[in-house]
């Protein structure tokens, strides 16, 4: 069993700690002294489970590559028509 997706993006610590609250740990961590799992773990599993598991996650994963590409190429396009139109406007005075 695989804890971890293959690929976990580096987290800044302000980007860490918002996730961090986000999931409202370390408040949500349970002081565990026995050899049970508590039952707010299980319920949590059963959530993950029931969505799917990790595979979700790994697919996410897996397409951050190709939407930060897309992404560049819509930022690119925009800057070039911004660039375009000043230059227009500039132009015509």
């Amino acid at each position: 069993m695989r804890l971890f997706p293959p690929a976990v993006p580096a987290l800044s610590s302000a980007s860490f700690f918002s996730v961090m609250s986000s999931l409202n740990l370390p408040a949500a961590l349970e002081d565990v002294s026995g050899s049970d799992i508590p039952a707010s773990i299980l319920e949590k599993s059963r959530t993950v489970i029931a969505k799917g598991g990790a595979t979700p996650i790994d697919q996410l994963l897996t397409d951050l590559p190709d939407a930060l590409e897309r992404n560049q190429e819509i930022l690119s396009e925009v800057c070039r028509a911004a660039v375009s139109k000043l230059y227009l406007a500039l132009k015509s005075r």
